[in-house]
């Protein structure tokens, strides 16, 4: 019996050799695009957890400005946010703002958060008979 020979891939056969390293190639680039998606949705999902961390801190300045305190009294402010109080007839607004976080020289911008309320000085006639 004679022995046939069966020619190995690459080895003889009318295959394209264009294509060699095509699966590698498409790996690679589906690994970068991969990695690029779960940065941004981590950068988003830090961001959010920022401007939670933010209306918490803009809270309890609210509350410390409508009991008569200073408007950053009692908040441990994170490096870069800043607070405003805005007055109004009867009222008042605390603005936070901080930058977002930044990847590799990326700035997401700025996250802001604001509170209205009324000071409680304001609201003396609820403790004398409810205002009739």
């Amino acid at each position: 019996m004679k022995k046939r020979h069966v020619p190995v891939l690459g080895e003889g056969s009318e295959r394209d050799h264009s294509e060699d390293g095509m699966v590698t190639v498409e790996i690679a680039i589906g690994l970068a695009a991969l990695v690029f998606v779960l940065t941004v949705a981590l950068m988003a999902l830090g961001a959010a957890q920022s401007r939670a961390v933010l209306c918490e801190e803009v809270r309890v300045a609210a509350r410390s400005h409508s009991i008569g305190g200073s408007p950053g009294g009692g908040v441990e402010g994170v490096a870069g946010s800043t607070m405003a109080v805005i007055q109004g007839p009867g009222s008042f607004r605390v603005v936070g703002t901080r930058p977002a976080a930044s990847l590799a020289g990326w700035n997401l911008g700025t996250l802001r958060c604001e509170i209205a309320g009324i000071p409680e000085s304001g609201l003396s006639w609820l403790s004398s008979g409810g205002g009739s």
